[in-house]
């Protein structure tokens, strides 16, 4: 992401097939949720749709709309529901005039899930120790279908949840395992406890330490590859030093909501936070299917939210990495008393921006003159 995108989460159902332990959905909400129609996927992505040319006809800010396809599982709506939709849907967003990315975020687990993700511009899986897979079976399942897509050449990438088992296996046994594998593009995402995860805390959600040092480590691995391997990207350890050399806000930490975020749930509520979206009783800014994208994005509330997603937190005023992090995640900040590591890894930033600043190193992007690939959020 960047400060010229605008990230739709796009939740077709919150069912899923797993019930991974860390995970920001909670399991009451998964068992009831409803599955997307034809009519609602349809009539949500030609609003998304609607949205972008009236940004293209009157302020211009978006050059991209990056919508991601998610769950829930996904996959669960059947091959049939895309092979049907899909090809409207493309339709309508090649009109658009900005650039448009249709993502899916799976688990990969069915053979369903890698015939869907074949039908995606890029397709993002997940993968963490001890939290995810219940049955060595369904772990097999999913290195199979990993192996066949990237063997057939699907834009692939995978993102890891820093819970604490990922802490306790180490970066360098988590990065091994999956360069190994054949992933190229790998995001480290830091834990939010909400949903089935709040409630499994004691066991998933790491010490702010614990995952900054943790990201150290996997910087370490990644500086050793990266430009040995062209095509390799770990972020946030690449997105950050991107950041810190450009001076700009680190998309890979900050809340959404401050580029342009929206997460939009299978009955048509909407949220500014993704990862509230999880729980049963999440408070709405307005139902798509009752109003429309563009009228939830010029309310009171949408406004309201971003303003004090924007405002700083009290305990990160004069901090000099405020420019980078913004105060990060506003979830994570209920978790803080303000003393030692804080929510936006300060210490990792420090470690980059000695990097960058002593050490001399520069962004890959500059360094190979291609575009900027960042970690995204899956």
């Amino acid at each position: 992401m960047s400060d010229n995108t605008f990230l739709f989460q796009v939740n077709v159902t919150r069912d899923c097939d797993l019930r991974c332990t860390h995970c920001y959905i909670s399991s009451d909400k998964k068992s009831i949720s409803n599955y997307m129609t034809d009519d609602q996927f349809i009539q949500t992505m030609f609003q998304i749709a609607d949205f972008m040319d009236k940004d293209a006809e009157t302020n211009q800010r978006y050059q991209l709309a990056d919508i991601h396809v998610i769950g829930g599982e996904p996959s669960m709506l059947g091959v049939e529901f895309y092979e049907r939709n899909l090809p409207i849907v493309k339709e309508r967003f090649a009109k658009v005039k900005q650039q448009v990315k249709l993502s899916i975020v799976t688990n990969l687990v069915q053979p369903r899930a890698a015939e869907i993700a074949r039908m995606f511009d890029e397709v993002s899986t997940s993968y963490e120790v001890e939290s995810r897979f219940t049955k060595k079976k369904l772990e097999e399942k999913w290195l199979n279908n990993c192996k066949q897509l990237i063997a057939d050449g699907v834009d692939l990438k995978v993102t890891t949840a820093v819970t604490k088992p990922i802490v306790n296996w180490g970066a360098e046994n988590l990065l091994n395992f999956l360069y190994e594998l054949g992933f190229k593009n790998v995001h480290l995402g830091f834990f939010i406890p909400s949903g089935d995860g709040m409630i499994h805390m004691a066991d998933v959600f790491p010490r702010f330490e614990e995952t900054t040092k943790f990201m150290i480590d996997a910087s370490e691995w990644y500086l050793k590859r990266r430009m040995e391997d062209k095509d390799l990207y770990v972020n946030p350890c690449e997105s950050m030093i991107e950041s810190v050399a450009g001076n700009k806000v680190m998309d890979d930490i900050v809340c959404p909501i401050i580029t342009g975020s929206l997460d939009i749930d299978s009955t048509g509520n909407t949220l500014s936070c993704l990862e509230l979206g999880g729980e049963v009783d999440a408070p709405s800014l307005g139902n798509v299917y009752e109003t429309s994208v563009i009228e939830v994005l010029e309310s009171r509330p949408y406004i309201q939210e971003r303003r004090r997603a924007i405002t700083p937190k009290p305990h990160c005023i004069g901090c000099d990495e405020l420019n980078v992090c913004n105060s990060a995640c506003g979830v994570l900040h209920e978790y803080w008393n303000g003393v030692g590591e804080c929510p936006g890894f300060r210490g990792f930033i420090k470690y980059i921006r000695n990097l960058v600043e002593v050490e001399g190193y520069r962004p890959k992007s500059e360094l190979l003159g291609t575009k900027v690939v960042t970690g995204g959020r899956s």
